[in-house]
């Protein structure tokens, strides 16, 4: 189902009587949905008209589609607005390259939403979040990397690390944590998504959107995957920073991923396309 909320605010002294509140579904600029109902409109107030339900069609591609609301006084549209908004097609358990996580953190969690049953050995990717577990089997990881696997480490706190030879720096945003990242670096993990597709992701435990980003890095020779900027208004300058970014080692690769993808898959189609990639599932 796809729940919408009506709502008509009204900052005037005026009541109005026998209005109607029409909402219609466009796809394509064709209606293929349209209704109407009685509208309650209070002075000075904003009032709940009611919930809209539908339930989501059937696709075979992410389809886009327009929710177009609209308050009349018989043929008279008095004020109207629209909502765009996007359905995915069902999103099967992708098959994934052989993954282990380590730990019972973060990294367990995330694959455990993937509903892919963790690699007995011989793992293709290494999901870490405790990068201390890292350095305990710094030399056996590295081994696995120089020979094809992607070690993917998940939001790391701020501090000073040292993975595949290179120094990173984690620091935490400046000015309150990000709702948003850039996808806009060409990587080939990020290729074929839109400009907000890393914007206000679904939080099923707040039950409200909450910030990707709470932390970034910096670090000489990473392919970037995913960007945002640190700085201040005065002092500081603005400055690019790596959200998540890829380093080639051997036949393998390091993988730091700063935004918050654990608890956000079953609600947020984009982001269980992005791991499906980080994952191995193309």
């Amino acid at each position: 189902m796809l729940p919408f909320e009506f709502w008509i605010s009204n900052d005037t002294e005026q009541n109005t009587a026998k209005v109607t509140l029409r909402w219609q579904i466009e796809q394509d600029g064709k209606v293929i949905f349209s209704q109407q109902a009685p509208a309650t409109v209070v002075a000075m107030q904003s009032t709940f008209q009611g919930f809209f339900s539908p339930k989501a069609p059937t696709v075979e591609r992410r389809t886009k589609y327009s929710l177009r609301l609209a308050l009349a006084d018989g043929a008279k549209i008095l004020v109207d607005t629209c909502c765009d908004y996007e359905v995915f097609p069902s999103l099967a358990v992708p098959a994934l390259a052989a993954v282990i996580a380590t730990g019972t953190g973060k990294a367990a969690q995330l694959l455990a939403e993937t509903g892919v049953k963790a690699a007995a050995k011989n793992p293709s990717v290494i999901l870490v979040d405790d990068y201390a577990d890292y350095h305990r089997r710094r030399k056996s990881l590295d081994r696995a990397v120089a020979r094809g696997a992607r070690v993917v480490f998940l939001e790391l706190p701020p501090g000073d690390y040292q993975i595949g030879g290179s120094v990173l720096r984690v620091e935490e945003c400046i000015m309150c944590p990000r709702e948003f990242v850039s996808r806009n670096t060409g990587h080939p993990l990020v290729a074929g998504f839109e400009p907000e597709d890393f914007k206000c992701w679904y939080d099923p435990e707040a039950a409200h959107f909450t910030p990707l980003l709470h932390t970034l890095f910096e670090a000489a020779g990473w392919s970037p995957i995913l960007l945002n900027g640190n700085g201040v208004w005065k002092g500081a300058a603005w400055k690019q920073m790596l959200a998540a970014a890829e380093l080639p080692s051997g036949e393998g690769s390091y993988i730091v991923c700063q935004i918050a993808l654990a608890g956000r898959l079953k609600h947020n189609p984009t982001a269980r396309i992005f791991v499906a990639r980080l994952l191995g599932g193309g």
